[in-house]
């Protein structure tokens, strides 16, 4: 028996359910996209340089002014959190035979009217010019359609491959006292 090939093979195989987790991770993570209408909303760009030390350094820089006060921004992002969420990218807009989704159309139709009737209702609380109000629901929108769009057809799920696949481990374990407690 290769003790030493074995355990070469379980670390490689541990790596890969690393990197297969973390790959996941990335794909249920919607922070960039929650950060990207936070910046919109405040009126920020992000400059990322090298620093003086050799270091990236990163930077938020205001182009602007910002679309709402901050309240108006909170109950925004807030909102926003609670539509576009890990649990939410797990999900699934069923095709019809010729690759349309009315379930995704029917998503992106309510989403829009409900964050317009929230922003159209808060106009005044949330500080927001009338002026604004659409491009601020098209800006959002414009990021919201093609990240919901991985739902369609379960495309989202059916991509994870291999991430979900069971590690098992083969190495006998000892018995004793110690064993009781792993």
């Amino acid at each position: 028996m290769n003790v030493t090939g074995d355990a070469e093979n379980q670390i490689t195989v541990l790596n890969k359910a690393i990197n297969n987790y973390n790959l996941l991770q990335l794909r249920l993570d919607p922070s960039n996209l929650h950060n990207e209408i936070k910046m919109f909303l405040n009126a920020e760009i992000e400059q990322i340089y090298a620093g003086e030390d050799g270091n990236i350094k990163r930077e938020t820089i205001s182009v602007g002014i910002p679309k709402a006060n901050k309240q108006g921004i909170a109950s925004i992002l807030n909102w926003i959190h609670m539509t576009i969420n890990p649990q939410v990218v797990q999900g699934n807009f069923p095709v019809d035979k010729h690759g349309v989704s009315e379930m995704y159309n029917s998503y992106i139709e309510e989403f829009q009217k409900d964050l317009g009737d929230m922003i159209y209702i808060n106009l005044y609380n949330y500080a927001i010019d009338e002026n604004e109000a659409q491009s601020i629901i098209d800006a959002i929108l414009n990021l919201v359609k093609p990240f919901m769009t991985r739902l369609i057809g379960n495309k989202e799920r059916d991509s994870y491959g291999d991430t979900f696949k069971e590690i098992t481990s083969s190495q006998p374990q000892k018995q004793g006292i110690g064993s009781w407690f792993k």
